[in-house]
């Protein structure tokens, strides 16, 4: 073919011109390509082994003439092919049918071929599997007769693997397993039947075993079977002979059977036991027996005789005992009615001397009834008991009338018209004309009842004595005694009268009372503070102690309606309301509480709707507005009063929310700081707060503000002010409280203050001063201190702040800024479970206040404050010996008075009431004292002394003793400004300490002070202690650009002059905010004086 185109291209090239040549060779080529494709066509089938492509080439071949070797193989090749596809579809023929024949001659064919591939593994797989088959149903034929459970379970399993659950021999053998297994089982059965000796069980699995034919295939086992039933059943013979013998009380058969039975091996058996013991309760039951018999036997000869009683009784006893047949006897049943009748008997007679005893007419009868009945009404004692009957009975016709003649008067007297002298001479003629035996009455069973009529008496001639009282108050009209009106309806109330005539007399009362309340006030206006401070404190005492009667209950009190009038008018839930009339209900109510006309009932129902409202029970807006509208209408209109107290306490009573209880009590603090209650009411109002102080809590607080706060408006009168809703609002804030204040030597200044939630310590300082009497200027410079109480080491209490850095910090006194709530200190010192005590004293000290003041109460204050610092804190170090003497001289004089003049040195050093030691300065002045000029104090300064350890007491004692004349000479007013004067300038004069600890060391001066510091401020400015009072460092307040602190944390940022730079001072403390404060009061002190030197 190559050659042919390149003689072509060749002939192209040099373009002969022999077209029939060209295209004769143009035409060869063309049929040699086509041979050429064939024979390649054909190779690729041959390698390809695809028939249907070796054929197809084929007959192209033949279609082109081609013959060769490549044709050759190709036909070699598909005739191959085609074989190994028959051999493949037998195979796959075979193995679809399993058949095993077909199976074998294809798989041999296949070998032949040399053939491989799936269909071929396929057959081989199934061959194999066929013939394993074959094997395992030989195997199950052969099992199908095995005794093997084992070897039937292993060959079935080997069965339900190759799928051959279907073959026979495969059910013959699950047959057998099962039969097998069923007289496995019944085996056991029968070893356990034996084993726990249930013959009933041993019995049915031996007629089992001999119907199903295995009891000469397990001889063994079942000759033991049948051994134990009959062993079984002979025990069951003898239990039964036991049991019958037992009940019937056999004691011969009984002892033949426990014979059988230890014979048997039953003799430690339960039912043997309980058989030998029927045994010895069958003996004793005969013996008890006999011993009935000859007791009753004896009883007989001599009947009632008390030794054969008992005897007899002993015997009934042991015989019922006994129990058994003898118990249900004929026997014993008689010796029962034999005693029964010498017990009845006994009764009788005894019932007779007990009435007679007690004079008791009905048990007399009874128990004369009852000897008639026993046929015992011929003897003696019985005649006189009957005698005495006679006698009793003319008595109890006296007592029926005196009661006839009580119950008359009684309910006359519950009429509300009152009684007559003839309701009462009627039981008193009666009394009268049968004193004798009335006398004797009351000395038995019916004293109660004479004596209830002796006071029934002589209580209704005290209600006529009330009555004509009444009657006469009533008839004076105008020019009625306030006193004899009031006395008058306190007697009736105190006999529980309810009379017509006693309504409008209450209502005169309450217009009388306001008229007196109003004459009281005019007159307590002239009094002294003190006359008029004891007169209302005597009036409190004996109101208070009378009010503690429990018939000033609050149901209890004359003005409030009954529950039907309440009620009066309501359909739905009337029982209800009658019921819970002094309960809290988060209703409107119908009608006032108290008996108000229409028009003032109205005005309750009002007053009601708002309570609902300030109470939380009703939603309503502004509800401080609701609260001021109740306060004004029992301002302006007395006649409201005790119905606002009365529907707050039964709010209060029973209420089931706590925010509508606390908002209860905030309405009863405002009421009791606006108008009083009225006379009638007043005890009834404070029984109702004595009960409520005794409960726990909130509640508690709330009623001892409140009865404190209504002692005081019950002395004064109404205050005339109505609380702005802005200290309505206060209570959400905080509650009211009561405040106890001391001075610094521990007086009591006031005990008790209310103190409203509005109220800040400047007022409270501002009420002190009132109560001082203080007219100096400079009173408002003085200040409320809390004082840390310390906490009792005896008392199981922890301190809450034990855990925090500065617990281990003591607390100094506390200044309150003026701004501060009282309330919020209360509550905070309550959480923290503190104990605490308010002090009133001197908070600033300004060096223009250094003068002599013409107030001799704001005297000894400065003088109290003054000695408290030198002589017991020692927080002001005296300098020089002189000043000391002269100190303690003025102290123990003021301290001990005149008696000093009696007393020699030596007693004054041994003196252990009053130690000398107590008035020396404990510390000496500083060695290096503060130079005003300089801005640091830091350079090293010397320990301080201590005066009380320089000398003995008794060289003190000389000291002072020197000095007894001048100072016993001298006024106490003016020792006791010449001891302030001695100290007033010293540089720490009213300082206030704090104890801290240091937290910041970067810088130099931070890092040399100690961590245990003392700060004060006072008009000098800002000073750092150590421990022992040392002065560390000093700033003026110029000098501190910054400060604030948190809980536990108090920052300064101070310029040092010494730098010329700021550095910034952190401490620990617990006091921030008290250091915080008082810092600023004295800037603010400072500058306000600058701005006001007059002042």
């Amino acid at each position: 073919l190559e050659s042919i185109q390149a003689a072509l291209a060749k002939a192209q090239a040099v373009k002969v011109d022999d077209p029939a040549s060209l295209a004769q060779a143009q035409a060869l080529v063309a049929v040699i390509q086509q041979e050429k494709a064939a024979v390649e066509a054909l190779l690729a089938a041959c390698d390809a082994r695809a028939l249907g492509a070796l054929k197809a080439a084929l007959a192209e071949a033949s279609k082109l003439g081609l013959t060769g070797d490549e044709v050759s193989l190709a036909e070699q090749e598909a005739k191959a092919v085609e074989m190994e596809q028959e051999c493949v579809a037998s195979l796959v023929a075979a193995t679809q049918s399993e058949d095993k024949a077909a199976l074998d001659m294809a798989i041999e064919a296949a070998g032949a071929l040399g053939l491989k591939g799936p269909e071929l593994e396929a057959a081989n797989a199934l061959y194999s599997k066929l013939s394993a088959a074959n094997a395992t149903v030989v195997k199950l034929v052969a099992l199908s007769s095995s005794d093997s459970i084992e070897a039937i379970a292993a060959g079935l399993s080997e069965a339900d693997g190759l799928g051959l659950q279907g073959e026979t021999a495969y059910h013959n053998c699950v047959a057998r397993q099962q039969r097998l297994q069923e007289e496995s089982q019944l085996l056991r059965d029968l070893a356990a039947a034996v084993a726990s000796e249930d013959l009933a069980a041993l019995s049915k699995l031996v007629a089992a075993c001999m119907r199903l034919g295995i009891a000469t295939k397990y001889p063994a086992e079942m000759t033991r079977a049948k051994q134990a039933a009959s062993d079984l059943e002979a025990k069951k013979q003898v239990s039964v002979a036991l049991a019958k013998c037992t009940v019937a009380g056999d004691l011969d058969g009984l002892e033949v059977a426990l014979a059988k039975a230890e014979a048997l091996g039953l003799g430690n058996s339960e039912g043997v036991l309980k058989a030998k013991e029927a045994k010895v309760e069958i003996e004793a039951t005969r013996n008890a027996e006999m011993v009935l018999v000859e007791a009753m036997t004896k009883e007989a000869a001599y009947p009632g005789e008390p030794t054969r009683i008992v005897a007899l009784q002993k015997a009934l006893e042991a015989a019922l005992e006994g129990g058994g047949a003898l118990a249900a006897s004929d026997r014993v049943a008689q010796a029962k009615a034999t005693l029964e009748r010498h017990g009845a008997t006994s009764d009788a007679l005894a019932k007779v001397r007990l009435a007679m005893a007690t004079m008791d007419l009905g048990l007399l009868n009874l128990a004369l009834e009852k000897a008639i009945t026993l046929g015992i009404e011929e003897t003696e004692a019985i005649k006189d008991a009957a005698a005495f009957r006679d006698e009793l009975a003319a008595k109890e016709e006296v007592l029926q009338a005196v009661v006839a003649a009580c119950d008359t008067l009684e309910m006359r007297a519950q009429g509300r018209g009152g009684i007559s002298a003839s309701d009462v001479e009627d039981l008193s003629e009666l009394l009268g004309r049968s004193g004798d035996v009335v006398a004797e009455l009351r000395k038995g069973v019916h004293a109660r009842q004479i004596d209830h009529a002796l006071s029934l008496q002589a209580r209704m001639l005290q209600v006529l004595r009330c009555q004509e009282e009444l009657a006469a108050c009533e008839a004076r009209g105008a020019t009625i005694d306030r006193a004899a009106l009031h006395k008058a309806l306190s007697d009736a109330r105190e006999l529980e009268m309810d009379l017509d005539l006693m309504v409008p007399l209450s209502r005169l009362l309450r217009e009388l009372d306001a008229e007196y309340q109003k004459g009281r006030e005019a007159r307590d206006a002239t009094l002294s503070m003190d006359e008029a401070y004891e007169e209302a404190a005597l009036r409190a005492r004996v109101r208070n102690a009378k009010a503690l009667e429990k018939k000033f209950g609050f149901s209890n009190c004359p003005a409030l309606r009954s529950p039907d009038d309440f009620a009066k008018g309501v359909l739905n839930g009337k029982r209800r309301l009658k019921d819970g009339m002094l309960k809290w209900q988060p209703t409107l109510i119908p009608r006032s509480l108290t008996d108000l006309d229409a028009e003032n009932s109205k005005v309750s129902v009002q007053v009601h709707k708002a309570l609902l409202g300030y109470m939380g029970d009703k939603s309503m807006a502004f509800p401080a507005t609701l609260a001021q509208d109740v306060l004004h209408k029992g301002l302006e209109q007395p006649q409201l009063r005790d119905e606002i107290y009365a529907q707050i306490m039964k709010q209060l009573s029973s209420n089931p929310a706590a925010d509508s209880i606390a908002k209860g009590w905030q309405m009863m603090c405002m009421c009791v700081s606006t108008f009083p209650p009225s006379q009638d009411f007043e005890l009834y109002l404070i029984h109702f707060m004595h009960v409520q102080k005794t409960k726990k809590g909130a509640v508690r607080n709330y009623a001892q503000y409140c009865h404190r706060t209504l002692d005081g408006i019950l002395a004064s009168g109404a205050s005339g002010f109505v609380p702005s809703v802005e200290e309505i609002q206060a209570y959400k804030e905080r509650p009211p409280v009561l405040a106890t204040v001391e001075l610094v030597d521990g007086m009591l200044l006031t005990e008790g203050l209310p103190v409203t939630p509005d109220l800040t310590v400047g007022k409270v300082v501002e009420i002190c001063s009132h109560l001082l009497e203080l007219t100096d200027t400079r009173a408002d410079c003085m200040g409320i201190f809390v004082y840390d109480v310390p906490l009792d080491a005896a008392v199981a209490l922890v301190d809450p702040d034990a855990d925090k850095p500065f617990g281990d910090l003591e607390r100094t006194p506390r200044p309150l800024r003026n701004e501060d709530f009282m309330g919020d200190v209360i509550v905070h010192k309550a959480r923290q479970k503190r104990d605490f005590k308010f002090v009133f004293k001197r908070k600033i000290f300004l060096p223009d206040h250094n003068t002599p003041s013409e107030d001799p109460m704001f005297s000894r204050l400065n003088y109290l404050q003054a000695e408290d610092e030198v002589l017991w804190q020692g927080k002001v170090p005296i300098k020089s010996e002189a000043t000391v003497v002269k100190i303690a001289s003025i102290a123990y004089y003021l301290a001990v008075g005149e008696g000093w003049a009696l007393k020699t040195a030596q007693e004054m050093a041994e003196d252990q009431d009053t130690p000398l030691v107590g008035f020396l300065p404990p510390n000496s002045q500083l060695a290096n004292p503060h130079n005003s000029k300089a801005k640091d104090a830091n350079s090293a300064p010397k320990a301080l002394t201590d005066w009380r350890s320089l000398k003995t007491p008794a060289q003190w004692a000389e000291l002072l003793v020197a000095r007894r004349s001048e100072v016993m000479a001298t006024s106490p007013a003016k020792l006791q400004q010449d001891l302030v004067e001695a100290v007033w300038e010293h540089d720490l004069y009213g300082a206030h300490f704090f104890n801290v600890h240091k937290l910041s060391s970067d810088s130099a001066l931070t890092a040399a002070l100690p961590f245990d510091l003392r700060v004060a401020f006072n008009a000098k400015g800002m000073w750092v202690f150590d421990t022992a009072l040392t002065v560390l460092h000093f700033s003026h307040y110029s000098d501190i650009y910054r400060w604030g602190g948190s809980s536990s944390q108090f920052s300064l940022v101070i310029w040092s002059h010494a730098t010329e730079s700021t550095f910034e001072l952190k401490l620990s403390t617990a006091q921030a905010a008290d250091m915080a404060g008082i810092l600023l009061d004295y800037i603010n002190s400072i500058v306000g004086a600058n701005l006001n030197p007059a002042h």
